[in-house]
């Protein structure tokens, strides 16, 4: 792992943390090792600690109550959205960027609270801003989008983006349609009390198949299973570990190790899948993701490999699924807790296409539909900040500070969509928040569910797509509630944030 990500430049930490899991190897077959490594990692922790002690301050600030030794991880691990903890701590000081420390010579991530100093650092310098962390430890290399910068990112994001466009808009919306009507199926069929999360990560799975293999999953398919678990066992905490304690905690940690099995099961079942796809035939022009990628074999320089192809299958169906399908859980959350919200989506439905099929105009017809689409992101902020970006340069704000390059910094989406300055309701759900005084709807500079710059969630528009089709399908054919008392204000902060599980009833409309 490279320590320049933490402004560390030292040989020896470098060595440490490269070697240090062949030492727990043969630590684990042979007890001679322990004092070696005990010293080395203890010599290790105290160096970073002096070394951060004693560095020359720059302009920027420690958020308030750090622990000297283990930093902001408290706040971080606060099981209701580290963003908003980070947002309540930040409320004494009010810096608009500030430093959050993790762990005894750990990472530390430089904070964005403002949204100027968002769409300066990401907008304006952009190319500057682009470099990944190369330590959030999603793959062993740096392929694929998430992990990756320079032309491999710049080439599989590339790649993906003219397969959705060459798909097509239309394409897109019926893919989705099709799916929405096997979730109200299998809704239907299990009627009241329902937890409907793997019912929901399975219809956003199947969207992602469809265009990436040509097919689709049976709802509870042992295939599909492999995915979920993947994504359920991979615990983002443990990217502020610093890099030589995490190759520790790798090697002997059980919940770690099934983490790492569950995502080699699921690349093997990929690696088949593309095999499959290649002894079938490909096909030109691309009918599949895998097919786009086919073309693309071998053509340069930068790794478009197999290998590559299977991580950005994998982190497409881990960020895709995750992600689409905890907004969904928002969807419902939200709705049935405001009943009298459900009954204006299903009348200006009614108003503009009755029982008609949807089509790509009357989504965006449908204001009042839009808008609550757009509070619940908002509200719900399921992702409360941004992956963390590396400087690859320095960059000098109209503060006058100085952002250096190697300097991890990490957007915080839950200040901005949540600041009285942007909101009329910043703390409520309120779809009034997208709605001047004619109920006309209204852009808001602040919204930014998705991130902003060139790194930017390349899904966002199929994401859209997916969520105002399945609220509407799901409304248009249900009346949602639920028998559980839902609290809007309590959430679950894992990969992303979370409402709390609530069971639903699905009551058909006559």
């Amino acid at each position: 792992m490279d320590y320049q990500n933490f402004g560390i430049n030292w040989p020896s930490l470098d060595s440490l943390s490269a070697n240090l899991s062949e030492y727990v190897d043969v630590f684990q077959t042979s007890k001679s090792f322990k004092p070696l490594i005990s010293v080395s990692v203890g010599a290790a922790v105290l160096a970073s600690y002096l070394w951060f002690r004693h560095k020359n301050k720059d302009s920027f600030h420690d958020l308030p109550q750090r622990n000297w030794l283990w930093g902001h991880m408290k706040f971080y691990n606060n099981n209701h959205g580290h963003g908003k903890m980070f947002t309540k701590l930040n409320e004494s000081t009010n810096y608009r960027i500030a430093y959050m420390r993790a762990w005894l010579g750990g990472n530390h991530r430089l904070i964005l609270f403002g949204l100027e100093e968002l769409k300066e650092l990401f907008n304006v310098h952009g190319q500057q801003s682009i470099g990944r962390n190369f330590g959030l430890k999603v793959h062993s290399a740096p392929k694929g989008i998430i992990d990756s910068s320079g032309p491999v990112w710049k080439n599989n994001r590339r790649i993906f983006l003219n397969h959705l466009r060459i798909f097509g808009r239309e394409r897109q919306l019926n893919l989705v349609l099709d799916e929405a009507n096997h979730l109200t199926d299998a809704l239907e069929s299990v009627g009241e009390n329902c937890d409907p999360t793997v019912l929901l990560q399975s219809a956003v799975c199947n969207v992602i198949a469809s265009l990436i293999f040509g097919s689709r999953f049976e709802y509870f398919d042992p295939e599909a299973e492999k995915i979920f678990q993947s994504i359920l066992k991979i615990n983002n905490k443990l990217n502020l570990m610093p890099n030589f304690l995490f190759a520790i905690f790798r090697s002997i940690s059980k919940t770690a190790k099934s983490r790492i099995r569950a995502v080699e099961s699921t690349k093997a079942f990929i690696k088949e899948r593309i095999q499959e796809r290649m002894k079938a035939g490909i096909q030109v022009p691309a009918e599949t993701l895998i097919d786009a990628y086919a073309v693309e074999l071998g053509k340069a320089e930068w790794g478009n490999d197999i290998d590559n192809l299977i991580n950005v299958i994998f982190e497409l169906f881990f960020a895709g699924t995750e992600t689409t399908s905890t907004s969904l859980a928002w969807v419902l959350a939200c709705l049935t807790a405001n009943p009298e919200v459900q009954t204006k989506i299903v009348n200006e439905v009614q108003s503009f296409i009755g029982d008609s099929k949807l089509t790509i105009q009357s989504l965006r017809d449908m204001t009042y539909v839009t808008a609550v689409q757009f509070e619940v992101q908002r509200f719900g902020c399921i992702a409360q900040n941004t992956l963390p970006h590396r400087m690859v340069e320095d960059v000098k704000l109209e503060s006058g500070q100085i952002v250096k390059k190697d300097v991890v910094v990490w957007p915080s989406l839950y200040h901005p969509m949540h600041d009285p300055k942007y909101f009329k309701y910043p703390y409520e759900f309120n779809p009034e928040n997208f709605l001047n005084n004619d109920g006309e709807l209204e852009t808001n500079e602040a919204f930014i569910p998705y991130g902003i710059g060139p790194r930017v969630c390349l899904g966002q528009i199929l994401a859209d797509l997916e969520l105002k089709v399945f609220m509407i399908e799901i409304l248009r054919k249900f009346k949602v509630s639920s028998n559980d008392q839902i609290n809007l204000n309590h959430s679950v902060q894992g990969i992303t944030c979370a409402p709390v599980v609530y069971t639903y009833n699905f009551e058909p409309r006559s």
